[in-house]
């Protein structure tokens, strides 16, 4: 297991904004390490700032697999089958896991805040603005497919 010196994402924000490159580059990180994980069929179920470390370097190490499951690799004729999640069961089928306040509405039996209304992305960075925007669709066909999407997207690949 590696030892890493650093401090929480989560820490690092409550000391205040950082510069948008260096939040950029710590998006792409954490989408890198979780397409990784998700490379090895690995989703980490609780992602949040508090488990994302940041190294002396100023690097992002995301930490705390405690909740993750590993996805049932599916053949290719298995292909448009639901995956199946595999390894020791520390949940029941339909159990919400993670946290709350980062979790999704519809993962979230508290059904906490919902948009009312299109947020003012305005001020925010091209690629930063169109991934946002493809988290929110509609519909599902057009939201993200994977994180390999997103980091795609913060690198600023893509169209609108």
């Amino acid at each position: 297991m590696e030892f890493i010196t650093g401090d929480t994402l989560y820490r690092r924000l409550q000391a205040g904004s950082m510069p948008r490159a260096e939040a950029l580059r710590i998006s792409v990180e954490v989408a890198e390490a979780l397409e990784e994980a998700h490379n090895h069929r690995f989703v980490h179920r609780d992602l949040k700032p508090a488990n994302v470390m940041l190294t002396a370097g100023g690097h992002a190490k995301v930490m705390d697999f405690g909740l993750a499951k590993q996805i049932a690799t599916i053949r290719p004729a298995e292909a448009a089958a639901t995956a199946t999640i595999t390894g020791p069961q520390l949940t029941e089928m339909g159990m919400a896991v993670g946290t709350p306040d980062y979790m999704s509405p519809a993962a979230n039996s508290d059904h906490r805040q919902v948009l009312t209304k299109e947020p003012d992305l305005e001020h925010m960075p091209p690629q930063v603005r169109k991934l946002l925007w493809r988290c929110l669709e509609k519909d599902p066909k057009k939201r993200l497919r994977d994180i390999g999407e997103a980091r795609f997207l913060l690198e600023g690949g893509g169209a609108l």
